[in-house]
């Protein structure tokens, strides 16, 4: 939460995401897209190395974080992008905690159903 510095100042979601490495990058000629959205160099690097060793450790524990690195996985993402949502998901999480002042819920955490069928 430290290198959020002021947690107000970001209008959205995605510019919180942005800003803490955890968006997609997307090249665009003419107005329109070229090639697949792919992980964005963008944003602060300590932070986004932080996010990313915090989500490794989370998605082997039996927290929510877990159970949705593992429900990612059942429904075909690949390992990088799972962990980049649980990434994601905590970025989130410390900026709500923030702003709100409460403590952390295990249960308001988004696990998504894993759907082995999807592959």
């Amino acid at each position: 939460m430290a290198w959020l510095v002021e947690s107000k100042r970001f209008k959205s979601r995605k510019a919180l995401s942005a800003y803490g490495g955890m968006g997609l990058g997307q090249g665009f000629t003419n107005w329109t897209a070229t090639g697949r959205a792919r992980a964005s160099r963008r944003g602060q690097r300590e932070l986004k190395r932080a996010l990313f060793l915090a989500a490794h450790v989370a998605s082997h524990g039996d927290s929510a974080l877990g159970r949705r690195y593992r429900a990612r996985l059942d429904s075909g993402w690949e390992h990088r992008k799972a962990i980049r949502d649980v990434a994601r998901t905590m970025l989130f999480i410390a900026q709500a905690v923030w702003v709100k002042g409460k403590e952390n819920d295990d249960t308001q955490v988004n696990v998504p159903r894993s759907d082995p069928t999807a592959r």
